[in-house]
């Protein structure tokens, strides 16, 4: 994500403080803003997502967006607004990120570059180090996350509760995050990935023959016959008793 981004402006660089409990709504943000954590937590809010800013994830927030977010833990977040030449995108992204001390030397740079000195120039480059040093940590971090919640999915694809945000928090990431990675992994959500592994089991299952349709749905994870008949229809073009006809197992 961040080794693509082009800055076309830096906007302000400041350091803000949340008491614990705080709740705030942001509306159409003016500028991308990218947001760590010196020593609190936050979790924003969009869309029906939750993205948490914590000492192990900075975020990257969108440039028109609308969002809430709450302060779960007091304390005070350096924060870089700017634009881009090119869209980045709507959601809120969390970056994982575990040199902390190299980003608060380079973000305490960075701010004496854009209010001391007034170079433009120079303050770019501290810019650009800091979403490479980003950058490094995504690409360190991404194909191990997706692994996980591939190897879980494949797991306990047969667990009715099993969801994207079991998913994320397991691999250590957001919802959206773990969208985007395990996308570009396994050429599918998560989501996908996971109907893709029940279906299959179903076939298999569907042409033994020894079960019912129920029981085939409950063995392969769907929380009801209707679900799993919609699920394998759409998946197939047959209902499964249609599929369990015309795909006897050979035994």
């Amino acid at each position: 994500m961040t080794k693509n981004i082009k800055v076309s402006e830096i906007v302000s660089v400041f350091t803000a403080y949340h008491r614990e409990g705080n709740i705030s709504t942001v509306q159409e943000r003016p500028s991308y803003g990218l947001s760590f954590t010196l020593d609190g937590k936050i979790v924003y809010h969009k869309d029906g997502e939750c993205v948490t800013e914590d000492s192990a994830h900075a975020v990257l927030l969108p440039m028109g967006g609308t969002y809430s977010f709450k302060c779960a833990k007091e304390g005070h977040f350096p924060l870089i607004n700017f634009k881009t030449v090119e869209p980045l995108g709507c959601d809120i992204i969390a970056l994982p990120f575990s040199r902390y001390s190299v980003f608060s030397e380079r973000f305490h740079c960075l701010r004496e570059a854009f209010f001391a000195y007034g170079s433009t120039a120079r303050a770019m480059s501290i810019l650009y180090d800091i979403l490479d040093e980003l950058s490094c940590e995504e690409s360190k971090r991404e194909p191990h996350a997706a692994r996980l919640c591939a190897e879980h999915i494949m797991a306990h694809f047969n667990d009715p509760s099993l969801s994207i945000e079991a998913l994320a928090e397991r691999s250590g990431v957001s919802d959206a995050y773990l969208r985007r990675i395990f996308k570009n992994a396994y050429g599918a959500p998560p989501k996908v990935f996971l109907q893709r592994i029940r279906i299959k089991r179903a076939k298999e299952l569907l042409s033994l023959g020894f079960l019912a349709v129920g029981e085939v749905a409950a063995e392969c994870g769907f929380s009801g016959i209707y679900q799993f008949c919609r699920a394998f229809k759409a998946e197939t073009g047959f209902t499964p008793k249609e599929y369990a006809r015309r795909h006897p197992a050979v035994l």
